[in-house]
């Protein structure tokens, strides 16, 4: 028994009716399916569009892929290669942090050096100082000295002045004396008192007066 039979005859209508009204339905159901095809088809046709962007993009996606790849191993490579200059200059940097301590402390011992040196040469300026003072000193003694020194030339140039009239004095007397030996009678008569030069010292030398008459001994 087919399915319109059993419809026909639940619904108590006859053969053609019920072959109408499923066809009818049949149709209406046919159509729905058919737009529902069509809607699927161009649904189908966008999916296979937005399908073929999709795999043009992700064609293009994997070339960039790839270039980035490629790209990441250069950079991995100049990584490397930066790491190990990297590492060199940590080395360097280490080395030259070693040498600006060994330096740092030259520089702290010079400068402690330097320090001492500088007490040294203010103990030494201001033993200079006094060395030039008691040089100052010793240079007005120096010119006392010499000044006495002048004035002692010039007390034995007077000296020596006096000691030549003394010996002329002295001659002088001699001469009178040979003259009184050889003729004291001419001698006596002629002779008359004459003083002798004082010195500049203030010492006068008077000679002894001749013996005559009057003041001879009795």
């Amino acid at each position: 028994m087919s399915l319109l039979t059993v419809t026909s005859e639940r619904l108590g209508k006859g053969p053609n009716e019920d072959y109408a009204e499923a066809y009818n339905m049949a149709g209406k159901e046919l159509k729905k399916i058919k737009k529902e095809n069509d809607n699927l088809k161009t649904l189908q046709k966008k999916l296979r569009v937005q399908l073929g962007d999709k795999d043009r993009r992700l064609g293009k996606l994997n070339m960039v892929a790839i270039e980035s790849q490629n790209k990441c191993k250069q950079l991995e490579e100049q990584t490397e290669v930066l790491q190990k200059k990297l590492n060199e200059r940590e080395k360097q940097y280490l080395a030259l942090t070693d040498e600006c301590e060994k330096l740092k402390a030259q520089i702290d011992e010079v400068e402690q050096n330097l320090k001492e040196k500088d007490e040294k040469i203010d103990t030494l300026s201001k033993n200079l100082n006094d060395v030039f003072k008691e040089l100052q000193n010793q240079n007005e003694n120096t010119k006392k000295i010499l000044s006495d020194n002048e004035q002692h030339k010039l007390e034995v140039a007077e000296l020596k002045e006096g000691n030549q009239e003394l010996k002329s004095m002295c001659t002088s007397i001699c001469e009178e004396l040979k003259a009184m030996k050889s003729g004291r009678k001419s001698f006596l008569h002629n002779y008359s008192y004459r003083p002798v030069a004082q010195w500049r010292t203030g010492w006068k030398a008077t000679p002894k007066q001749p013996e005559t008459p009057k003041n001879r001994k009795k």
